[in-house]
């Protein structure tokens, strides 16, 4: 994988994702139960926007000091996440998701293709290399959500 495929993926996913809930109003955004039973779409942007992040620091932490940063518990984190970003305004969450993608483009910008092609200095659950593992909690994480984003959209 290079810096470009994984930039070009990243920025290709994004667009079809916005591109499904672009005709949502804010209370359709907002609404529960949304894309999952338990998520409104708003929800949906803020984990994203905090995998995303997550994996951006992860990623710069072992990159500086070479420290291993621990697999996350998912379900717990999920649930922080979506309790932490509850009351948030739409807004807030919208410009914490762009700010994300520029960082995460800024991260894999800088990655040479050896760097992404290799494992990376900390162990998830799953082996993969750092390419991989980018391209996993980038678009085709964006990807998981998408027949249920569609679906949602589709009642209106």
């Amino acid at each position: 994988m290079t810096a470009q495929e994984l930039l070009d993926g990243i920025r290709a996913g994004r667009e079809q994702l916005e591109s499904i809930w672009a005709g949502l109003d804010e209370a359709q955004m907002a609404r529960r139960p949304g894309p999952q039973s338990d998520w409104s779409v708003k929800d949906l942007i803020a984990h994203l926007t905090y995998w995303e992040q997550f994996t951006v620091d992860a990623v710069e932490s072992s990159l500086s000091d070479g420290e291993p940063v621990p697999d996350p518990d998912t379900d717990a984190v999920n649930e922080q996440v979506l309790e932490a970003n509850r009351n948030r305004s739409l807004s807030d969450i919208r410009v914490d998701f762009e700010r994300s993608r520029r960082e995460f483009e800024a991260l894999v910008a800088k990655l040479s293709d050896e760097e992404l092609n290799a494992m990376p200095r900390f162990k998830w659950e799953y082996e993969e290399t750092l390419g991989e593992l980018l391209a996993s909690e980038s678009y085709r994480h964006y990807a998981e959500h998408m027949s249920d984003l569609r679906a949602y959209v589709q009642q209106f």
